[in-house]
């Protein structure tokens, strides 16, 4: 392997070895195809402490950059709203008012609680302690049509 190192081509390979897996994001196996290596020697060339290192360093700066708080969102749909403003496109702006709502949770519908007064509470403590034939005695008491099976005849005498 020293002698491939010592190559040009073999170098510029390494080198484009690293930039497919460190920026480009690539597998592998297409890192061997874009280096034109075989996937044994890209693997070789990862293992090397300083592609390792290198690697490393290329990672933590990705994921710094592309690190996304809430503050930079609001940030930016602010930025977009404001543009929207200078456009003169209002349904843009209104776009950004509603996704800077949705992220804010302003859009959530709204808890209320209501307390039941205190005779309330009572009264259905007390129907629930008593049993269902009692409850439907108060329930229906006067309200309750009895009917018999001469409601059911017509008036000549014969079943409906």
């Amino acid at each position: 392997m020293n002698q491939l190192a010592n190559n040009e081509s073999a170098h510029t390979r390494r080198l484009k070895v690293v930039e497919a897996i460190g920026s480009m994001g690539m597998t592998t196996a297409e890192a061997a195809a874009y280096a034109g290596l075989s996937t044994a020697s890209v693997r070789g060339i990862l293992k090397d402490e300083r592609v390792v290192r290198y690697l490393s360093k290329v990672r933590q700066h990705q994921e710094k950059r592309f690190e996304i708080r809430r503050e930079n969102v609001v940030e930016g749909i602010l930025d977009a709203i404001g543009r929207a403003k200078m456009l003169g496109e209002p349904a843009t702006e209104i776009r950004g008012w509603e996704s800077l709502a949705k992220l804010q949770g302003l859009n959530a519908p709204e808890r209320v609680i209501h307390d039941l007064p205190e005779e309330a509470i009572d009264l259905i403590n007390t129907m629930k302690s008593m049993n269902t034939a009692d409850v439907a005695r108060i329930a229906g008491s006067g309200s309750t049509i009895e009917l018999s099976e001469d409601d059911f005849r017509r008036s000549d005498g014969t079943d409906v």
